[in-house]
């Protein structure tokens, strides 16, 4: 369950109870200090005050182990104070709990499996658990802070909540999904092996697909630079949409989603124009 919802749900549970200090830890470590009233009243205010005023007024109650203030309070207008508090927030909660929330809002995927390139062997994802366990609690805290938390597949992804077109990144993605499967059907490479965990793409393909014109035109119209592998790096393993098993490409969770979306959508093309 998202950390922050414990903690209002903790608040509530002991808003009968008087404490002096409360310690936002992380792993045992200390990274915000509370005062026990502002503890108290977040316990006597949950499930009646609104969430989003919760959570924008929040960190400016923090201060850092060392008793300073560790946000302003700030003045202004609505809006301005919207913008700012969330900027708080956003920052208070990545250096308080910063696995789940640091992958998501840099844009990668929360896979059901990763690959750990220590054992070399495909895993369990326990931040894809712990979404899937609590997904109606995720899902109301990033819409409070302006995002919606989406599945894709066996993965989770958040977007900004209304927008209903993809973003650069999403486009740059696609892109290299398409030349990459474009690629090996034109080097006579089965298309199935970038699916395959034990098989894969080799890097060395990606440098021959990177040379056929065609490929060529495309990447550089959309201002890909080479080498080709860079921008996979970058754009698909760098986002979870892809793995780099041993030097072998290999579509995760979210990559062989998002494959699939774009191989529909071409058949879909090739039937409106027949």
């Amino acid at each position: 369950m998202d950390v922050f919802r414990v903690f209002l749900q903790t608040a509530e549970h002991f808003k009968a109870r008087t404490f002096e200090k409360v310690a936002l830890c992380f792993r045992n470590e200390n990274r915000f200090m509370l005062s026990g009233d502002d503890f108290r009243v977040m316990g006597e205010e949950f499930g009646v005050q609104n969430p989003a005023y919760t959570i924008r007024t929040f960190p400016e109650k923090l201060t850092t182990t060392q008793g300073a203030a560790a946000f302003a309070t700030h003045k202004g207008g609505v809006l301005y104070l919207m913008r700012v508090q969330m900027a708080d927030f956003n920052q208070m909660h990545a250096q308080w709990s910063p696995e789940i929330f640091r992958l998501l809002m840099s844009g990668k995927m929360i896979n059901q499996s990763e690959y750990n390139t220590k054992t070399n062997e495909f895993e369990d994802n326990p931040f894809y658990q712990e979404i899937i366990g609590n997904f109606g609690e995720y899902e109301k805290v990033y819409r409070a802070i302006g995002y919606e938390l989406k599945p894709m597949g066996c993965s989770y992804f958040i977007r900004e909540y209304g927008l209903k077109t993809y973003d650069d990144n999403a486009m740059q993605a696609m892109v290299l999904l398409d030349c990459i499967n474009r690629g090996m059907t034109l080097k006579g490479i089965n298309p199935t092996v970038i699916r395959e965990r034990n098989i894969g793409l080799p890097y060395d393909h990606l440098r021959d697909i990177a040379e056929d014109p065609a490929i060529k035109v495309v990447l550089k119209g959309c201002g890909l630079k080479p080498p080709l592998e860079n921008n996979v790096d970058n754009s698909l393993v760098a986002k979870g949409l892809a793995h780099n098993v041993g030097g072998k490409l290999v579509l995760s969770d979210a990559g062989l989603c998002f494959m699939d979306e774009l191989i529909e959508h071409a058949r879909y093309l090739d039937v409106e124009t027949s």
